[in-house]
């Protein structure tokens, strides 16, 4: 009897073992490097607290544990709450753009939050870029199409518009609820810039 139940012990152990990284309920960019989880998707994603589905009154709180304000997307544009609009940007208390805004459904809650990192000279201070982590923060700072296609695979669609001064690109992987726009900065060619939206996952 003995043996068989060790056998069955350790079947279930190595069974445990193989089973995927799964993501917490919540991934703070600012603590954790996305890509060391295995699977997720946007509405697992925090920023500095904010994340899809919290309420605007959820968010305000947040934003004054961060000594942050909002600022509305209409005018005259002055840094508050946020309270009427539904499209809001993050500023510090000294009128200082975080590179993050968000914007709100019929219910009140983030439906939609847009990552824009702070440039042209990306620091360890500057916006939220400094506060991600490790392959997070190289794709922002370091992007490559080839490290993009290592961290996120191949988009589900893509689409290039040719503008003014450059080719904007767009990545759409929509099972992940993810948007990357990758462009180079107007007048700083070798710089480029990458947004990434949060939105729900689509099949």
């Amino acid at each position: 009897m003995r043996g068989p139940l060790c056998a069955a012990v350790v079947s279930l152990c190595l069974a445990q073992a193989a089973v995927p990284q799964t993501a917490p309920k919540l991934i703070e960019l600012s603590k954790t490097d996305l890509f060391t989880i295995k699977v997720w998707n946007s509405t697992q994603i925090s920023v500095m607290g904010l994340h899809l589905g919290m309420t605007r009154q959820d968010a305000i709180v947040e934003a004054r544990r961060h000594r942050w304000q909002f600022i509305n997307n209409s005018p005259p544009y002055l840094p508050g709450d946020c309270t009427v609009d539904k499209h809001c940007f993050v500023v510090d208390s000294a009128d200082v753009n975080h590179g993050i805004s968000f914007e709100l459904d019929s219910k009140d809650q983030i439906i939609f939050l847009s990552l824009r990192p702070v440039f042209p000279n990306p620091g360890p201070k500057d916006g939220i870029l400094g506060s991600f982590q490790g392959d997070t923060y190289r794709l922002f700072q370091k992007y490559t199409d080839e490290l993009r296609m290592k961290l996120l695979g191949p988009a589900d669609e893509s689409k290039s518009i040719r503008e003014a001064l450059s080719t904007e690109t767009t990545h759409y992987y929509w099972k992940l609820g993810l948007t990357l726009h990758v462009h180079p900065l107007p007048g700083a060619p070798s710089i480029i810039e990458v947004v990434a939206e949060l939105y729900p996952p689509r099949p």
